[in-house]
């Protein structure tokens, strides 16, 4: 996890990343981040996001394709279409 000092600011894209690089190589659910990551914020952050927040900064952040690593859309992993996931892989040089 990455380290910020009491004078950074912790966006809320940042407190994503650091989450998913605890994820790396494997399958990460939307339903599992809706429920982690709001835990995770306020855990290692103390910053308390509600999950469509975190849900609205991830789809900002997929679109901005501005990630420290790689995501692979998953599909066909579950019979229900609300059901998304997204492989997290790191940047191949």
């Amino acid at each position: 996890m990455t380290q910020h000092s009491r004078n950074s600011k912790v966006t809320i894209a940042n407190i994503i990343i650091n989450y998913l690089q605890t994820k790396m190589n494997s399958i990460v659910f939307s339903y599992q981040m809706e429920k982690e990551l709001p835990f995770y914020g306020l855990n290692f952050f103390k910053k308390m996001h509600t999950p469509s927040t975190y849900s609205r900064a991830w789809r900002q952040l997929r679109q901005s394709k501005k990630l420290p690593f790689k995501i692979q859309h998953m599909t066909k992993l579950s019979s229900n279409k609300n059901i998304v996931a997204w492989g997290i892989y790191p940047l191949t040089p």
